[in-house]
């Protein structure tokens, strides 16, 4: 898959998520009387896992990895950045008072840009490493 649809398809899952993200949020704290605090953090989770699936399945579709594996290194990003959107969160809303829905809308923007940051790094990195013999694949059938 080229990189550019892979872009596409990832600027695609982050608008979903964003819409999961703070449509959750709103919906259990509005509808089910849940507070603020956990509706977010609800929201989040299922955003985690979304966001793991739509990767793996969606916008890496070749990806043949172990999925433990992929999960583990998917995992100690993700909750980096979630417990850093969720610390946010209860600074800008629970101790400084601001609206639950402009902080959702405020730290979810701000932790995109983020990881766009960080994602472009990795990736780089990534593509400037020498490549090893042991991952170039032969094909002894032609």
């Amino acid at each position: 898959m080229s990189m550019v649809k892979a872009a596409v398809r990832y600027a695609q899952v982050s608008c979903l998520s964003f819409v999961v993200n703070i449509g959750l949020t709103i919906f259990l704290h509005e509808v089910c009387a849940v507070p603020e605090e956990i509706a977010f953090a609800v929201a989040i989770v299922v955003v985690f896992l979304m966001n793991f699936t739509a990767m793996r399945h969606y916008i890496y579709k070749g990806s043949s990895g172990p999925l433990g594996g992929q999960f583990a290194t998917f995992a100690v990003s993700s909750i980096g950045f979630r417990g850093t959107e969720y610390l946010g969160f209860l600074v800008l809303h629970s101790w400084l008072g601001f609206d639950y829905r402009v902080v959702v809308v405020g730290v979810t923007g701000v932790s995109a840009g983020v990881k766009f940051l960080y994602y472009k790094f990795v990736f780089e990195r990534f593509l400037r490493r020498p490549v090893r013999q042991s991952d170039i694949t032969t094909d002894d059938s032609a």
